[in-house]
């Protein structure tokens, strides 16, 4: 019944289908959705979604008497938070989506009753902080999605406790710290990490010392200018690395992470999105693919020539070239400082020249006759 008109919803509605399990009503903004009453009567109903209601509030007697709920949709709505109260009376419940609302606040052991409560979508919110006792009592709990909040600080053991956490979303926290001098997250069950878009500059080994089990990391979209190989060597079971969008330096330590990477991951790409060399100049927009597909992995140097250059036999023109192009980098905005003060000069005194002599401020006529 989604995407239509209504307004109003007898509780009893549905109460006479025995065997009803989904019921959609999204897209229905003008529906009330009572806190005074039940909204729904059904013993059977085990998928709800009521996403795009413009509800702003929900209770403990919302869904009193939907027992038997198991998913329930409350994305796009303008929910300022969620009463503690409100899901105890929904204790089959395992999947929750709350994205795209106003939620600026989790109350730590909002959770805490809910054992069976699997997948918990919290993106597109408000959410500034997070205690380190906010999940705590999920212990069934295997996803978490908090992208796009206003994150911009996690306590380590904020996720310690959740012993089947696989996948965790933390992109588009623009704010959020990623620290490089201790560990960022401790989950030993953890397999997904997604931190794109972070504005993350660098990372360490010691930032995923207690994720050992992390098999997919998402880097993308940040501020990294390379990646230290020791950050994934403790990361045994990593297959997928996503660094594309990043101001990558390629230097020889990068060169070391990707002759890693090809014996140990997967893939660094995603679709057609690779990681590409920002600087050095010679390989500006060189990327990992390009690296990846040269025969020549020896040395830096030799990949830098065999992309650029037709002859990778003559070492001493690769190296002269080198040298002239910086030295013409250097002395260019001397040089040209240096010519334009001359002109500059040159044509203020030949104006000082000009005016102090009236006799060439005009050219004299000869008329002949």
């Amino acid at each position: 019944m989604k995407g239509n008109k209504l307004q109003y919803l007898h509780p009893d509605t549905f109460s006479d289908l025995p065997n009803l399990e989904t019921l959609y009503l999204s897209k229905n903004s003008d529906l009330q959705i009572p806190t005074d009453r039940q909204f729904i009567t059904s013993h059977s109903l085990k998928d709800l979604d009521i996403s795009g209601c413009s509800v702003s509030s929900v209770s403990v007697a919302t869904f009193m008497n939907v027992p038997a709920l198991e998913w329930l949709v409350l994305s796009y709505n303008n929910l300022r938070g969620l009463d503690v109260n409100t899901l105890r009376v929904l204790p089959e419940l395992s999947a929750l989506n709350l994205n795209y609302n106003e939620t600026s606040e989790i109350i730590p052991c909002t959770f805490e009753k809910y054992s069976l409560l699997k997948y918990l979508d919290l993106s597109h919110n408000k959410i500034e902080h997070l205690e380190n006792d906010v999940f705590c009592g999920l212990v069934k709990i295997n996803y978490i999605n908090l992208e796009a909040n206003k994150l911009q600080y996690l306590h380590p053991d904020t996720f310690s406790g959740l012993p089947n956490l696989e996948t965790l979303y933390l992109s588009e926290n623009s704010d959020l710290q990623i620290p490089n001098d201790r560990h960022f997250i401790t989950s030993h069950s953890l397999q997904h990490l997604g931190i794109s878009g972070c504005n993350a500059r660098s990372v360490s080994y010691t930032t995923f010392a207690n994720v050992p089990a992390l098999e997919w990391l998402d880097l993308s979209y940040n501020n990294l200018r390379g990646l230290d190989i020791n950050t994934l060597l403790i990361l045994p079971k990593l297959s997928v690395l996503y660094l594309y969008e990043n101001p990558l330096h390629c230097n020889s330590q990068l060169l070391e992470l990707l002759r890693w990477c090809q014996h140990r991951i997967e893939t660094t790409f995603y679709g057609e999105k690779a990681p590409d060399c920002v600087t050095p100049w010679y390989l500006k927009d060189v990327s990992f693919g390009d690296l990846k597909n040269n025969p020549s992995l020896q040395d830096i140097k030799g990949i830098i020539f065999d992309l650029n250059f037709e002859n990778h036999e003559i070492e001493q023109q690769k190296s002269i070239i080198i040298k002239v192009y910086e030295l013409i980098r250097r002395v260019r905005i001397p040089v040209v400082y240096v010519l334009s003060t001359f002109g500059i000069t040159g044509n203020v005194i030949l104006v000082i020249i000009i005016t102090c002599n009236k006799k060439m401020q005009s050219i004299p006529l000869h008329v002949h006759p």
